[in-house]
């Protein structure tokens, strides 16, 4: 026959005792070490607005290239700013977390979609959705829509575009 003992132990910190380096007492709130991320994103107003050019003026512009899709070898790039609600977002948030970034814009110019595609007729990812699965981009920011087969394969940030369907009908 067996017999239970629990032994209860409560150990404690005392922090107000610790002398923290450089002789602090108070204990040091710690730096936070800047990342860098490679964002993309596709225009669609009013979320994300692109001008032709590269001399982005304003605050609220950031530098967003898009690379073009040729069968050469050479990589060459469209330039654009681009300004909106969405890059005000990655703006702040770059500011709050430490966050720096690359932003461009989608080469193919789709969302993400599952398609079979080449000559194995594979299912692949096409759009911003393929650019973060094959690793050209850390995060998407843009106002993309949630579905069953998106939310298998990436996560999402709790929405800020809710695309509800309404139904007018007279009484």
């Amino acid at each position: 026959m067996c017999r239970e003992i629990m032994y209860k132990t409560e150990l404690k910190l005392d922090e107000e005792k610790i002398i923290w380096p450089s002789g602090l007492r108070k204990k040091p709130d710690g730096i936070r070490k800047r990342r860098n991320v490679t964002v993309v994103t596709i225009v669609e107003k009013p979320f994300i607005f692109a001008r032709p050019g590269n001399n982005c003026e304003s605050t609220s512009e950031i530098y967003c290239p898009r690379k073009t899709l040729n069968k050469s070898s050479d990589e060459e790039y469209e330039q654009f700013c681009c300004y909106g609600y969405c890059i005000d977002l990655l703006h702040e948030l770059s500011k709050n977390l430490s966050l720096g970034y690359t932003l461009h814009l989608v080469a193919d110019g789709k969302y993400g979609s599952f398609e079979k595609e080449g000559e194995d007729k594979q299912k692949r990812w096409d759009g911003m959705i393929g650019e973060l699965l094959n690793y050209q981009a850390d995060l998407i920011i843009a106002p993309l829509t949630m579905n069953p087969e998106r939310v298998q394969d990436i996560e999402f940030t709790k929405p800020f575009k809710y695309q509800g369907i309404t139904i007018l009908v007279r009484k």
